[in-house]
């Protein structure tokens, strides 16, 4: 929801991450701190609660779930590049997803479904070049996975899950699981 780069993800840590106090205010996630992004310095993610509600409910439970000291994302990049893949398969959706499937997905809900400008879209996105960016746009992989979704029945189940994302991922799930996490031997 917010554009972030798949390799962006496994160097946040708790601190990284202000968590505000009211509800209604933003969050802000400093990105490159330690390992600068492909900007080559530190930027920063806004989540909004409206506009970026499920991203804004789940940092706040991993941020809760997570030590100080520990990676909110702790695995590596194989890890969660074959576990996208291995998810698209085992629940049959076979769209080909892949690790930068979320980044595509930002992009071009961002300009079909939100219709945003290109220039607010490449900014939030952080991209540098229009013709970068525009590789992400995929307005024909994006109809063709929504009709696959109706056509195998998963858009009501795909709705359950997201109204109802804080029961699959609670703070205490997270934390019996992050210790597995941690080695990247476990899966998503």
């Amino acid at each position: 929801q917010s554009g972030l780069r798949a390799d962006e993800l496994f160097d946040l840590r708790k601190c990284d991450v202000a968590i505000p106090q009211n509800t209604d205010e933003v969050m802000i996630i400093a990105i490159g701190v330690r390992k600068f992004t492909k900007a080559k310095r530190t930027q920063r993610i806004i989540l909004e609660p409206v506009r970026h509600k499920e991203s804004y409910l789940l940092m706040q439970v991993l941020v809760q779930a997570t030590a100080d000291d520990e990676c909110l994302f702790p695995f590596n990049s194989w890890v969660f590049h074959s576990s996208i893949r291995e998810m698209d398969l085992k629940f049959n959706l076979n769209l080909g997803l892949s690790g930068h499937s979320g980044r595509a997905c930002f992009a071009t809900e961002a300009i079909v479904i939100h219709k945003l400008s290109v220039p607010d879209v490449m900014r939030e996105g952080r991209w540098v070049s229009e013709s970068a960016f525009r590789t992400y746009i995929d307005i024909i992989g994006a109809s063709a996975a929504q009709s696959s979704f109706a056509s195998k029945g998963f858009a009501p189940a795909a709705d359950y899950c997201r109204a109802h994302v804080l029961r699959y991922f609670t703070i205490s799930k997270l934390e019996s699981e992050q210790h597995g996490y941690a080695s990247g031997q476990k899966a998503l």
